[in-house]
């Protein structure tokens, strides 16, 4: 059975491919299709944490060219991040570290945000650069009401710049303003200047966010 959502910590934004946005988005692909127990599919034994798929299936999927799913698994194959498998006309995919992502996993101290696998129905989904900012994005938001450089910070909200964004993502400036025009279409986010820096805020952040834990009395 396909896990229902994934977790991703706020220490993926280190991550050493997180500044090409097709590895982002295919690493998370895959995370978002990995089965979170063993079980069958057509009559192939799949176990946890992984998925049987094929570049051309992942070509639809994703919108990424061939050669890039090529390059993708290469980079993910070498870093150990998965190892692949052939299974007749298909590949089975393993993520080496699934239980990292996993929402079974405990967690304790990380910020860290859900994501469903409604995702992968994203309406920009086939779009590396979208899916890479807005995971940036959900992964920046403040996970509570706080200040930053004597600025209040809500629950759900980013203070940064665009200039910021690009040296955080790899994405270039132009079409960091691409993409952050389509979010505000969507209502995906709002943006208001201050000073120097943009306050973005995570229209919809308690759908991926960790919850408020309630002070006991």
């Amino acid at each position: 059975m396909k896990s229902n959502q994934i977790v991703l910590r706020r220490n993926f934004l280190n991550w050493e491919w997180y500044d090409e946005s097709k590895m982002v988005h295919m690493f998370i692909h895959l995370l978002l299709l990995a089965n979170d127990r063993k079980g069958e599919w057509r009559d192939i034994p799949i176990k946890r944490g992984q998925a049987i798929t094929s570049r051309r299936r992942l070509l639809i999927e994703t919108g990424m060219a061939e050669a890039t799913i090529r390059s993708c698994f290469a980079k993910l194959e070498k870093s150990n991040a998965i190892t692949l498998s052939p299974v007749s006309l298909y590949t089975t995919v393993t993520v080496c570290n699934y239980d990292v992502y996993s929402e079974n996993q405990p967690l304790k101290d990380s910020h860290f945000i859900v994501l469903r696998r409604r995702f992968l129905q994203w309406e920009w989904y086939d779009n590396s650069k979208m899916v890479h900012l807005f995971i940036h994005l959900l992964l920046s938001a403040s996970d509570r009401d706080d200040k930053w450089r004597g600025m209040p910070v809500k629950r759900g909200e980013v203070i940064t710049s665009q200039r910021r964004l690009v040296v955080d993502t790899g994405i270039s400036e132009v079409t960091i303003r691409s993409c952050l025009t389509k979010l505000k279409k969507m209502k995906e986010i709002t943006m208001s200047p201050i000073g120097i820096y943009t306050v973005i805020t995570i229209c919809n952040y308690e759908k991926y966010a960790m919850p408020v834990k309630r002070k006991v009395r």
